[in-house]
């Protein structure tokens, strides 16, 4: 059993339903000025084995603590959101369970950010997704996967607080002054272009300073920008340029490690950390940057040599999953993410589920009420609707395509 703190979660939202919408640093036409703060606490509280979707045999560290964040619109916070975490991390690889606790104003559907039970894992190349949406009694699962080792706001941005604090160290080089230009890149965990972003087109120039007793971690992470507003798109037109002075560049991410902790086995690791995501103010005089979100993160309790069997979220025993796959976007350009149904097992990029659903897809254009690239903004209950509706279509031709490759 995984003994678990809490997430407390503060989201605001403008629109209900263009609510991860609202994860879009860069888009300039978003006038929200959003403020995250997340908190980690070490009052750990008891054993959950609702939340142990990481099963355990490869050594591993595990922190707990409470979470908490903040989003505002006009000085005014519009949602408040509580959750439970627990996770574990062993170099590029690692996991984290949360579960909902509540919300206020209560939600009137479920949301992808802060279903009321998530988990997700990563080895390293692809992030997968496990959310458990809907009331007790009505529950829905549904598996998401994201293309590159960062994990998405717009999915869960507790995971994204989790990974730069344990995680992101290990995919930069030991000092900046080793590294090539396109060593000294990450995946942002926000994205203006979502499927630019999953295809590694947005990748955003980054300076670093590694812990000295635990250089496995990072004390420091500054996501930095050129000065155009959308990093995705190279033009340097005025219309991709923030104004002067910040047109010649700025820090637009700042990661922080303030305090560290000592595990019961020795080593440190990161106890108390910050995040701040930047933009700035059109019209302002002086000039200045507002705070788009920022994040705190307090841990006080951690363990180490935790056994992890699979990195990846555990699949509910002998029932079927419905999969959105968003690593085929290069591939498969008429659809925004490849649709499949796994049982017991994830599909890797190259696995037989998600390489003939990419085929199929390939093939076929999807229905009317389909999500394309230019509905970003289509609610969950449509994408579920789309499920019910194009999943039997795809699936019996991905099995005729896997009988025709037989004979």
């Amino acid at each position: 059993m995984l003994a678990i703190g809490r997430i407390s979660t503060f989201i605001l939202l403008t629109k209900a339903d263009d609510l991860h919408l609202h994860f879009r640093a860069q888009d300039h036409n978003n006038t929200v000025a959003m403020k995250m703060r997340v908190i980690i606490s070490g009052q750990l509280v008891g054993a959950w084995c609702a939340l142990a979707m990481c099963l355990r045999t490869e050594a591993a560290i595990q922190v707990n603590g409470t979470a908490t964040y903040e989003v505002f619109s006009r000085g005014a916070r519009r949602l408040l959101v509580e959750e439970e975490f627990s996770g574990q991390v062993e170099g590029k690889k690692w996991c984290v369970s949360t579960r909902l606790l509540s919300t206020q104003p209560p939600l009137t559907r479920p949301e992808l950010f802060c279903p009321d039970r998530q988990s997700v894992g990563s080895e390293g190349a692809d992030v997968y997704y496990l959310k458990e949406m809907g009331s007790a009694g009505t529950q829905t699962r549904l598996g998401w996967v994201e293309p590159g080792p960062a994990p998405n706001l717009a999915q869960s941005p507790t995971a994204c607080l989790f990974w730069m604090a344990y995680c992101s160290g290990t995919h930069l080089p030991e000092t900046e002054s080793q590294a090539s230009n396109d060593r000294r890149e990450l995946q942002p965990v926000w994205g203006t272009d979502e499927n630019k972003n999953r295809r590694g087109e947005c990748m955003v120039r980054v300076t670093w300073h590694r812990s000295q007793q635990s250089p496995d971690f990072l004390d420091d992470l500054n996501f930095l920008s050129d000065g155009r507003m959308n990093p995705c798109n190279a033009s340097r037109d005025i219309t991709n340029l923030w104004p002067k002075p910040w047109s010649g560049g700025f820090t637009q991410g700042l990661f922080q490690v303030e305090e560290a902790a000592m595990l019961p086995t020795g080593g440190r690791i990161p106890a108390a950390f910050s995040f701040q995501l930047l933009k700035p103010v059109y019209g302002a005089n002086p000039p200045k940057l507002d705070a788009l979100s920022a994040m705190r993160g307090v841990i006080t309790g951690s363990t180490s040599g935790v056994h992890v069997s699979s990195w990846l979220p555990q699949l509910p025993k002998d029932q079927p999953l419905a999969v959105q796959d968003y690593r085929f976007t290069r591939e498969v350009t008429n659809w925004s993410a490849v649709s499949y149904v796994i049982t017991n097992e994830w599909s890797t990029r190259k696995g037989t589920a998600a390489m003939n659903a990419a085929v199929v897809h390939a093939r076929i254009s999807p229905p009317a009420m389909a999500i394309t690239p230019k509905s970003k903004g289509v609610t969950l209950a449509r994408g579920l609707l789309l499920a019910v509706v194009a999943l039997p279509l795809i699936g019996l031709l991905i099995r005729k395509l896997t009988s025709n490759r037989k004979h």
